[in-house]
């Protein structure tokens, strides 16, 4: 009972986390958004046209230039608001420094980063030991989900790197 209860709270984060990453909070917050009358967004996830900037750290990384795990390791938001986050799918490392909120030490993603975490995504996982690379004997489902998640974060986070062993 205690997995399924698990299983269902981290499936809710992760809603709740489309839902802030959206910009779909509720009746309250459309109707606010409603009356400021924004321009319509390209998706549901209101991406941005561009990629946010790169933290000053990443900038004239390219997204090939080599980054081991334990230089990405270094990238968990640990010095506070401001500092560099980012993570990797499928060996690509991803800025994710504008959302210290969501991947800093407080954030209710922080498991991510710092680390590949293609696994965590395809499963819906926040465990830490799920936070890796490893796609052995996931379903094809699982494998969509990742590739819904990889889609928007490149949309919106900036490549700044690739993971190499």
């Amino acid at each position: 009972f205690l997995t399924f209860a698990f299983s269902i709270a981290t499936v809710l984060m992760f809603l709740s986390f489309i839902q802030r990453e959206s910009g779909h909070g509720g009746k309250k917050e459309a109707k606010k958004k409603e009356e400021e009358e924004e321009p319509p967004k390209a998706d549901m996830f209101n991406t941005p046209a561009k990629p946010f900037a790169p933290h000053k750290k990443f900038e004239g990384r390219s997204e090939n230039e080599p980054m081991s795990a334990d230089e990405l390791a270094k990238y968990r938001g640990q010095d506070g608001p401001g500092s560099p986050i980012a993570f990797a799918v499928r060996g690509k490392v991803f800025d994710v420094s504008e959302k210290h909120d969501s991947y800093g030490p407080d954030g209710g993603y922080s498991v991510l980063a710092g680390r590949e975490c293609a696994r965590a995504l395809a499963l819906l996982s926040l465990k830490e030991e799920d936070a890796n690379g490893d796609l052995e004997g996931l379903p094809e489902k699982n494998l969509k989900a990742l590739a819904d998640w990889e889609g928007i974060f490149r949309k919106k986070y900036p490549i700044v790197g690739k993971l190499v062993e």
